[in-house]
């Protein structure tokens, strides 16, 4: 956390340097996260915050934070005792990475690639109709890995829509986790 605090710092710092237009954006992406590969059978909502930086026409730096939550409630009925079950993960990926866009054009398709450190959060809780509740929590540390592609629509000269897609993986000694992300977001020019 701190080494992303610090890189997005040093981003901010050189940006107020900058004498042309500036060559960062920043953009805000949310959707839905479907699980490939996992043992939730539920969709999730995805949310996330990206601040790019221009290397070369076409070639973008990124950094980005983003957010998954998936949950899933079951019930049982078991004669006179009923449970509930609530199963929340949450998925909270830092990543970098680059972008190529394809720049001839209106309408810009784009390919971007990530790497980064994700902390995952599972809690069960379990609640009976007498009014009992038991709590169970874990967190685990994954590599994440992230492929996408896309479409962006300029509007005007610093503002875009985005639609996309994307591959997003989460790996550690234990175990593998697979979404597809469909998502749509803003991007800003500043």
């Amino acid at each position: 956390m701190k080494t992303v605090l610090f890189m997005l710092l040093i981003t901010i710092m050189l940006s107020i340097t900058q004498v042309a237009k500036s060559q960062f954006a920043i953009e805000a992406h949310g959707g839905i996260s479907m699980p490939q590969d996992s043992a939730l059978n539920i969709n999730g909502s995805h949310g996330a915050m990206v601040l790019t930086y221009t290397i070369a026409k076409g070639i973008d730096f990124l950094t980005t934070l983003q957010y998954q939550r998936f949950v899933q409630t079951t019930e049982s009925n078991l004669g006179f005792f009923n449970a509930k079950t609530t199963n929340t993960i949450e998925y909270m990926p830092i990543m970098v990475g680059g972008r190529y866009t394809f720049t001839k054009g209106g309408i810009q398709p784009f390919i971007s690639g990530m790497i980064g450190s994700s902390k995952g959060t599972a809690t069960l809780v379990l609640t009976s109709n007498i009014g009992a509740e038991q709590r169970f929590e874990t967190s685990e540390t994954f590599t994440t890995i992230s492929l996408s592609g896309g479409l962006q629509f300029p509007l005007n000269t610093h503002l875009s829509l985005m639609g996309m897609a994307e591959y997003l993986s989460f790996t550690n000694e234990d175990e593998s986790d697979k979404f597809l992300i469909v998502k749509g977001g803003i991007r800003y020019e500043l």
